[in-house]
């Protein structure tokens, strides 16, 4: 009874991991973009909610749209990852419409929030980068919760 009792606890994390990595791969496909982005870079690492790694890339920001780029220096394969992160597989451009953003404390840190809420995804990154992504874009007002 124990083993079978492991072995649901195995397949339901591993279950939830794909569901979240599915998540990711459709928000890429509706909000592809290409590389046209003119405004500032900053390198980031976000982190989803149920993945543990974190994904690098560069995010940026305007008065439309929230901007998570690949970053073409970070070069992982399925047998090595470097500093246990990974990568996105397309750019995103997701309209502000689209998100909804707050600020949070995860044990002693704060951290934002953002959720695309018709993909039912969410990620986070350190508090400091989301306030420069928001003053980037003008978004002056910051839910705090």
């Amino acid at each position: 009874m124990l083993e079978l009792s492991f072995l649901f606890v195995i397949f339901a994390g591993v279950g939830v991991v794909l569901s979240t990595a599915g998540r990711l791969r459709r928000c890429e496909a509706e909000y592809s973009a290409d590389d046209s982005f003119g405004g500032r870079r900053h390198m980031a690492r976000i982190r989803l909610a149920n993945i543990e790694a974190p994904i690098i890339c560069l995010m940026g920001a305007d008065e439309d749209a929230l901007y998570v780029l690949k970053d073409r220096r970070v070069k992982n394969t399925w047998w090595r990852r470097s500093n246990y992160s990974t990568s996105l597989h397309h750019n995103m451009r997701i309209p502000w419409s689209d998100l909804t953003y707050r600020a949070d404390q995860i044990l002693f840190k704060r951290r934002m929030w953002f959720a695309v809420t018709s993909k039912q995804m969410s990620f986070f990154m350190n508090f400091e980068m989301g306030q420069r992504l928001l003053a980037e874009a003008g978004k002056a007002e910051l839910p705090v919760s």
